[in-house]
């Protein structure tokens, strides 16, 4: 649009982009498949079939491309997770900066980074990467958090004697999360049952260490 003709009329434009394409129009769009310096032609015809060209160089760099993998693939509140962008590439420059954005308002620098959430959920995580000449690229990935169940139960009556039928109710158990599908008690000695509540006596006097195992349908377990 800037060529001018003080006496004609500008009929056509012809484009050669210096990777052996080309286009016709005042105004068009190429893409460059490999970096590289290019030499842009443009030849203008007018009304009276004069013909002039213009020539430019053009400078056409590469992006970097920025990827990341975390482990745990399954993490839980308050776990470690590491976080490596060192799958990132750039072909013609070196990556000079990793940022990231956990998605939970924290903030980290470096190709390999540790997080912990404090709440569950889901959150996306970016990462920002950018090169030597200034250019960036983000790679963005979501990543679930989990909670474990958190079991409590109850037991009466609250001093049973030998023999006495005792009732154990994990129903106080709770999952912020997933529900709980699998209650698992073990009475001390040797027995265990299923259920959310069960009964069970003891034939001998003693202290007796009950574990309950709480299980949501995420497979966590406490």
């Amino acid at each position: 649009s800037p060529t001018s003709s003080p006496d004609t009329e500008i009929t056509e434009y012809k484009w050669a982009f210096g990777d052996g394409e080309s286009a016709r129009g005042k105004a068009v769009e190429h893409t460059y498949e490999s970096l590289g310096t290019y030499q842009i032609t443009l030849e203008v015809v007018d009304s009276a079939d004069s013909v002039d060209r213009v020539s430019e160089s053009i400078s056409v760099t590469a992006k970097p491309e920025a990827q990341f993998m975390y482990q745990p693939e399954n993490p839980m509140v308050g776990e470690t997770i590491e976080f490596n962008g060192d799958a990132s590439t750039d072909l013609e420059d070196d990556i000079v900066s990793y940022a990231w954005d956990f998605g939970d308002g924290s903030m980290s620098q470096g190709s390999v980074v540790n997080h912990e959430y404090n709440r569950y959920g889901d959150y996306t995580v970016v990462l920002t990467v950018e090169d030597a000449a200034g250019n960036t690229s983000k790679a963005r990935r979501s990543i679930s958090v989990l909670a474990p169940p958190q079991p409590e139960f109850l037991y009466e009556p609250q001093a049973p004697s030998v023999s006495d039928n005792i009732e154990f109710d994990a129903s106080p158990s709770t999952d912020p999360d997933d529900n709980i599908v699998s209650y698992t008690w073990d009475f001390g000695q040797g027995n265990t049952a299923e259920g959310q509540t069960v009964n069970f006596s003891y034939n001998t006097g003693g202290v007796y260490d009950v574990m309950l195992t709480t299980e949501d349908v995420a497979g966590n377990t406490s």
